[in-house]
């Protein structure tokens, strides 16, 4: 195919020339025969924004790495004929897509989730029961091009019939579904397709009538019922989910049907004894139960345990966590046993390790704590969210646990408005790690990234003596709504004087001012959440830029006095009231990535480890991880 092939009204003659090239696949009247049986690992649904309709489609798929290909199965619900009992659905949910059978399907990743500039694969499905497929991407318009190279291969298609089992009666069952199963290669060494990574994949799905999109968009010629955008990880690691043992038991750490309060932003605390904590058990599991309807408003969900002896009492207390007296036993309750955000699924320890709870000498209490996020500030919402543990006391050769890195809650590092690109970066510099690591190491085995809002990237590097190591974790396509625990690809060694850089970075494009650290949705933060064995004492390594170094910023910037003290919400006026020009926007930036920095360096319950953790100079890369040889050499 010699000529690029843009599909709009003016250009359906060169479509169908470019249709010459590619040859249709007769769909198969039932199921075919295989020689080889394929296994799908992973699975996502497409549904409507409203998540309360019939599944518009689902896809299934695996990833070989030896041969670097991703395979997929697609299905997707047939309404061109008259499938048993599927009147109403069909009518209402989703209007008839072609009398004539002949409709158009694809599935298109972009880096986040727009129509546009979007790698597509797309499907014809003809009235005459044959389909055929095309490698095709969108340019910043969303006007839909054949791609000269076509990458996608189609294996097979076929009818799944309607199930002739009478006691079920779900929809899935009773009626017709289009299955595809197609594939390409993880890089396809062409430039306009979507290079598949490790971390976040936007996933969408179209559905239309005819022969092919005929409007100037793809996203003008379908119904909002018919398209769908799903966020995904597609290169998950090839380790196996071990067996739980019979012994295991479930809890669940769940708020008390709570009116949750009228306000943009609350954290909700309460506190509460862990069963069955006389012996020693290991939690090998845990996933979360969020109250129905309210899953906009759950943000994120931690449970820590109460770092207290096991003869304290501690206050059972329940109510917004800003509200807990000072002095109250509960502000002990911060070692993180499990944490959630919006979009991650169940989290399975591997076999060699689970988070320690219980024991004679371990006290029994925890707390669980919510954030919700309720930017409407609706009143009277009833919620009983938590996270539901699996626990056994066989146990396993490591107990876990998770530190947290990044950058401290705190106003001190603030992002300008209107930039498509600025990275705030926390460090847990080698004094720390020395402290707080034995001196065999930590083994890291899963990670997550978190921001709120305007973060688009994540990463943390890992440096030896100045030497940089494989990245712990990246997610170039970050989304707040997809922050889900990843599994490394095998665990990464971390020793004792080993620095760790977190870095994020923020669209603030659509800002008019600036956006701080803190707790708010509004506000931003930049974590990792690191899951690793054996647990260390250590449990927050994360930095801010020195206060010395911002007061000098603030009187370079406005000519504010230094002064001694400068409290959070002076911080905040101060960054609020700047002019923000692009120089003072490029000397923040500098400042950010090359002043010194204070550190947390703590304990459970906030202890800090010994040590001046004031105005540390941060660690420089030395030697850069060598880049990894360009495979496309015709690219």
């Amino acid at each position: 195919m010699n000529k690029k092939c843009i599909v709009t009204a003016t250009h359906i003659l060169l479509f169908l020339r470019c249709l010459t090239f590619v040859k249709p696949l007769p769909i198969l009247s039932e199921e075919p025969d295989y020689d080889t049986v394929h296994d799908y690992h992973y699975e996502t649904s497409f549904v409507t924004p409203d998540d309360d309709i019939d599944e518009l489609a689902h896809l299934r798929w695996s990833v070989n790495y030896t041969t670097s290909l991703l395979r997929y199965m697609l299905s997707v619900p047939l309404f061109d004929d008259d499938t048993a009992d599927d009147t109403e659905s069909k009518g209402d949910n989703f209007p008839a897509l072609s009398h004539a059978g002949r409709e158009w399907l694809a599935v298109g990743m972009s880096p986040y989730g727009a129509y546009t500039d979007a790698d597509m694969v797309t499907f014809i499905r003809g009235s005459n029961d044959v389909i055929t497929i095309l490698d095709t991407y969108t340019d910043e318009y969303g006007v839909l091009t054949v791609d000269d190279k076509q990458d996608y291969k189609l294996w097979n298609a076929w009818i799944r019939q309607p199930s002739s089992n009478e006691d079920d009666d779900s929809d899935d069952v009773k009626r017709k579904w289009l299955v595809i199963e197609y594939g390409r290669k993880i890089d396809t060494c062409d430039d306009k397709d979507y290079l598949v990574e490790r971390g976040t994949t936007h996933l969408l799905f179209l559905r239309g009538p005819g022969s092919w999109p005929l409007n100037d968009t793809v996203e003008s010629s379908v119904t909002p019922l018919h398209n769908s955008l799903r966020r995904v990880t597609l290169l998950k690691p090839d380790r196996p989910i071990p067996r739980f043992p019979s012994d295991t038991k479930i809890i669940e750490v769940t708020v008390d049907d709570i009116t949750v309060p009228g306000d943009d932003t609350t954290y909700w605390c309460k506190v509460s004894k862990f069963p069955d904590a006389d012996v020693k058990h290991h939690i090998v599991k845990y996933e979360v139960e969020v109250t129905e309807g309210n899953e906009d408003l759950v943000h994120h969900i931690e449970v820590y345990h109460c770092d207290v002896d096991s003869d304290v009492e501690v206050s059972l207390y329940q109510g917004r966590c800003d509200d807990r007296p000072a002095g109250s036993s509960s502000l002990a309750c911060s070692q993180v046993i499990g944490a959630w955000a919006m979009g991650a699924e169940a989290f399975v320890y591997p076999e060699e390790a689970g988070i320690a709870i219980g024991g004679p000498s371990t006290s029994s209490y925890i707390m669980i704590e919510i954030h919700y996020n309720n930017p409407s500030r609706k009143s009277g919402i009833q919620d009983s969210s938590g996270l539901r543990f699996y626990y056994t006391p066989t146990l396993r050769p490591f107990d876990a646990g998770i530190i947290e890195l990044g950058l401290i809650y705190t106003p001190k590092l603030s992002i300008p408005p209107g930039m498509d690109e600025f990275i705030l970066t926390g460090h847990c510099l080698s004094p720390c790690t020395r402290k707080g690591f034995p001196q065999r190491g930590i083994k890291a085995f899963a990670s997550q990234l978190h921001t709120h809002l305007t973060g688009t990237a994540v990463w943390t590097k890992h440096v030896r003596d100045g030497k940089e190591q494989p990245e712990l974790n990246r997610d170039d396509h970050f989304s707040s709504d997809f922050q889900e625990i990843r599994i490394l690809p095998k665990p990464v060694h971390i020793l004792p004087g080993d620095t760790l850089i977190t870095s994020c970075q923020y669209d603030t494009s659509k800002k008019d001012n600036v956006t701080v650290g803190g707790y708010g949705i509004l506000d931003e933060m930049c974590v990792n959440y690191v899951h690793y064995y054996p647990r260390t004492p250590l449990e927050v390594c994360k930095s801010t830029i020195s206060k010395r170094v911002l007061k000098n910023f603030f009187y370079w910037a406005n000519g504010h006095e230094k002064g001694n003290e400068l409290p959070d919400d002076e911080i905040v006026e101060r960054f609020q009231s700047l002019e923000w020009t692009r120089k003072t926007k490029r000397v923040w930036q500098k400042i950010i990535h090359e002043t010194n920095v204070d550190m947390d360096c703590l304990r459970p319950a906030g202890v800090s480890f010994t040590g001046n953790w004031k105005d540390m100079k941060r660690e420089s890369i030395r030697t850069h991880l060598s880049q990894t040889p360009d495979t496309c050499t015709n690219k």
